[in-house]
């Protein structure tokens, strides 16, 4: 379809309010800042059903203004598509296929014409249960399933592995709060020369590793620089008594850009296991330097080596401890200019991109 044939099908589709409904696991605070706008831009009327939140990132989530939003817990699969039959969508989005419920709704939509979108952040790995996935996806995910949203590169060749792939696969399914994180203000102070930590305390995402490398880099630096981290999890322990490791404890979602901006003179992103890693936008929105583990599906796309940061292999503790060392010394304004790079890249991705992404994809795949 053409640019402007898209452009009319699209304002076709948004004049006559558009009716998505979300079938959702555990929402976050930066899926709530998509759906608010795509709620305002294009006046859509959104249904929820979503999961409790997890409690190692204990959330609190607020959907009052989004529409009308249910508990998943205590519904039964009859209970679920007789609440999206009732909604009456034009188009339904599932956040995984794990739950059964959703993806037996979701198989009875698409069989009424309805398109049913996916949302993927699993990474190809060429495993043997992801080719057996592969090769039987025509029995139990295509009759669910008519698009797959991933948010990148790696996941989209786990799509087309599915048998999704053109105008059936899209990029950019998750996307930070942009305007709160790249937005910065005054009353914040100056960035302080420090490593900054967002994330669960979980072996995953490799906390340990990142102490053992702190505690090598500072061992090595001539004025070694503070790491502040935010988060709570079971390894929480591991950061007691450490010299120069201040525990900032969870961070509510709201207060979470200063943090950002007032502590991420450089970000890490250790983790051994990082399907994505939505953190990393945020830390890039908010101007941060950026240290990552070759894990990330996020930092194939929001870091550049030597240009906005630096990259190393996950679980090589090692390496990471020369990465720290390394931005720690570099020149303020080499620094700076890779937070204003991180910045650049960041907004690849933005709550408005992501609307323009979904009603757009809509309309073409309701004139396909």
């Amino acid at each position: 379809m053409s640019e402007a044939a898209l452009s009319t099908a699209a304002s076709a589709f948004v004049s006559r309010r558009p009716r998505v409904a979300f079938l959702y696991s555990e929402p976050s605070p930066y899926m709530v800042a998509c759906w608010r706008e795509l709620k305002a831009r294009y006046d859509a009327e959104l249904f929820i059903i979503h999961w409790g939140t997890n409690p190692v990132a204990p959330f609190a989530m607020s959907y009052d203004d989004l529409g009308r939003a249910i508990a998943r817990e205590g519904l039964s699969q009859e209970d679920i598509a007789r609440e999206v039959a009732a909604f009456e969508p034009d188009a339904v989005f599932i956040s995984g296929w794990a739950d059964r419920a959703y993806m037996a709704t979701a198989a009875g939509c698409r069989k009424k014409g309805i398109p049913v979108i996916l949302g993927l952040d699993t990474q190809w790995t060429g495993s043997l249960k992801q080719r057996l996935g592969c090769a039987t996806a025509r029995w139990w995910l295509h009759p669910a399933v008519s698009i797959i949203w991933t948010p990148g590169e790696r996941q989209a060749q786990l799509a087309g592995h599915l048998g999704y792939r053109g105008a059936n696969c899209w990029y950019g399914v998750y996307s930070c709060d942009w305007d709160a994180f790249s937005k910065g203000h005054a009353s914040e102070g100056p960035r302080l020369p420090s490593f900054l930590y967002v994330g669960r305390y979980v072996e995953e995402k490799g906390i340990s590793d990142l102490i053992s490398a702190y505690k090598a880099y500072r061992s090595k630096a001539r004025h070694p620089w503070p790491l502040y981290c935010a988060g709570t999890g079971p390894l929480k322990p591991l950061l007691t008594g450490v010299d120069g490791v201040t525990d900032l404890g969870f961070i509510d979602p709201q207060h979470l850009p200063a943090v950002m901006r007032r502590y991420g003179g450089v970000f890490v992103l250790p983790s051994r296991v990082e399907p994505w890693g939505v953190v990393l936008q945020e830390a890039a929105a908010a101007g941060c330097p950026l240290i990552c583990a070759d894990s990330s599906g996020a930092g194939v796309h929001l870091l550049q080596d030597g240009h906005n940061g630096l990259r190393f292999a996950a679980a090589q503790p090692d390496q990471l401890a020369e990465c720290m060392l390394q931005l720690a010394e570099a020149t303020a304004e080499r620094r700076a200019q890779m937070g204003r790079a991180s910045s650049l890249l960041a907004e690849q991705y933005t709550p408005e991109r992501w609307a323009q992404t979904l009603v757009e994809g809509i309309a073409r795949f309701g004139t396909a």
